[in-house]
């Protein structure tokens, strides 16, 4: 039988890494953009979804030849498509326990 190592030899799963601020502030830089981009793609769709007619959703709508309406039915395609998904993998989960439970 092996014996339990002293508590004082655990090893340090801490990981320590030496990055230069320059790398750091280009790190800082592009999760702000994208942070910022995220942020602008959900306003747009929740706009475009109900409605609100703001600049944003004017120059994309503009951009991509597309009217709210259509942004509207991408959402409402997407939340069925999920809906569905849902739905079967549920089943399959209950499928799963009661064929387990056997």
């Amino acid at each position: 039988m092996a014996q339990p190592r002293p508590r004082h030899e655990e090893e340090n799963f801490l990981i320590v890494g030496n990055r230069s601020w320059f790398h750091a502030c280009i790190d800082l830089l592009f999760t702000l953009f994208f942070w910022g981009y995220s942020l602008l793609v959900v306003i747009f769709f929740l706009s475009a979804t109900f409605g609100f007619n703001n600049s944003l959703t004017r120059i994309v709508n503009a951009s991509f030849n597309t009217i709210n309406s259509d942004i509207r039915n991408l959402v409402i395609l997407g939340l069925a498509i999920f809906i569905v998904f849902y739905v079967i993998l549920s089943m399959n989960r209950l499928y799963n326990k009661k064929g387990s439970a056997t």
